[in-house]
């Protein structure tokens, strides 16, 4: 009979982390643990033992007598500063102080806007004195035509302030050797009446108009249209001008535009002129009428100047002693020419009641020695210049 096999399993012995309660509580010790997570777990509990106490308690364990010393210190300094006013002394102070800076920052900010202004009123007179340069070159440029017998010729001749100057335009005549003959000596120029015409004379009071340092501006003998003439007194800038023997007529002095700012003007040797539009030189000192054809109503033109002329002259005019009666309101007149003229003793008595009048110059026919002499009395300011007969008087001298 076959025998029977028996199997066996064997038991496996139990894991310790299946070990029962029972296994536990029959005495058997945790496993061990490492002296760094004992120490870590005990600091810990002493952290959360201090969050637990009363905050006296930890300001009285972190109290050391040096900052308490420290703090009474600072309290009784506060408390001393606030009982005598050092705070408000303090903010006085810089109150002022911030004042002070205030007044520095305008001050250094009113010297920057002067500076701008400087800056830009230089660059303004560079502007000015590059157009200017322009327009003198070009000038320069018209007047080296020689292509014509007669040729324009110009002198700047800087005033008394040297920053303005006067232009003076005359004709010159090229000679065989190519020097021009200038014709700016004044006893010649007195004496001719020869005019010329040139084509480039507009162009060049154009430009001159254009130049505002001019102050002073002089033509001579070349004939000017209205056209010119509007040219001229379109400069604002202008104070002299001396227009001689250059054809005008009345219709040339006619113009709709604003009165000029002249102050001095000199219509010489222009034979067609026979009245002035005074409203157009309202502001007028010192008129030389010499050589045209103003008679009495043409002095009776000059009204509007009875406030403002203190010279006039008049000489190789046909004014007469009826003119004169105009002149009697002229009460700021301080010297008149009446030289190779009608004028006689009965119109120099118009002028009696002048006050300021001092010069009054006549020719020798005009006046005898006692008549000059006994005119005005001893008594009066005026006194009568005989000059020769026939000679033209030179009335430049007022615009030197």
């Amino acid at each position: 009979m076959a025998k029977k096999r028996r199997t066996v399993r064997a038991k496996r012995p139990p894991s310790k982390s299946a070990a029962t309660p029972e296994s536990t509580q029959e005495g058997q010790n945790p496993p061990p643990t490492s002296p760094t997570t004992e120490l870590a777990c005990e600091k810990l509990r002493i952290e959360i033992a201090r969050l637990q106490e009363p905050w006296w308690k930890s300001f009285a364990r972190n109290f050391r007598v040096a900052d308490g010393v420290a703090l009474i210190v600072g309290v009784s300094a506060i408390c001393t500063a606030l009982y005598t006013g050092y705070f408000s002394a303090l903010n006085e102070r810089l109150s002022i102080e911030k004042l002070r800076l205030e007044d520095e920052r305008e001050t250094l900010q009113a010297e920057i806007d002067d500076s701008k202004a400087q800056l830009e009123q230089t660059q303004h007179r560079l502007d000015i004195y590059e157009k200017e340069r322009n327009s003198i070159q070009e000038i320069l440029a018209l007047c080296a035509d020689d292509s014509r017998d007669i040729s324009p010729e110009i002198t700047l001749t800087f005033l008394d302030d040297y920053d303005t100057f006067r232009l003076v335009l005359v004709p010159s005549r090229p000679l065989d050797y190519g020097i021009h003959l200038i014709w700016s000596d004044e006893e010649a120029a007195l004496q001719s009446d020869e005019t010329f015409h040139h084509p480039n004379v507009p162009r060049i009071l154009e430009l001159a108009s254009g130049i505002e340092r001019i102050r002073e501006l002089e033509v001579r003998r070349f004939i000017l249209t209205r056209h010119d003439i509007d040219t001229i007194l379109s400069h604002t800038q202008l104070t002299s001008l001396v227009l001689h023997g250059n054809g005008l007529t009345d219709d040339s002095l006619m113009s709709d535009g604003p009165s000029s700012n002249l102050t001095r003007l000199s219509l010489a040797k222009n034979v067609g002129v026979t009245r002035l539009p005074a409203s157009r030189f309202t502001g007028l000192s010192t008129l030389v009428l010499n050589g045209t054809s103003f008679d009495d109503d043409g002095i009776a033109t000059l009204a509007p100047l009875s406030a403002t002329l203190t010279t006039a002259s008049f000489d190789s005019t046909a004014v007469t002693d009826a003119g004169l009666a105009h002149l009697a309101r002229f009460h700021q007149l301080n010297a008149i020419i009446l030289t190779n003229t009608l004028v006689g003793v009965d119109g120099l008595l118009e002028l009696g009641d002048i006050s300021r009048l001092q010069a009054i110059i006549v020719s020798d026919d005009q006046l005898s020695n006692d008549e000059a002499d006994q005119l005005f009395g001893s008594s009066s300011s005026s006194r009568i210049f005989r000059f020769p007969t026939g000679k033209e008087y030179d009335s430049s001298v007022f615009f030197q």
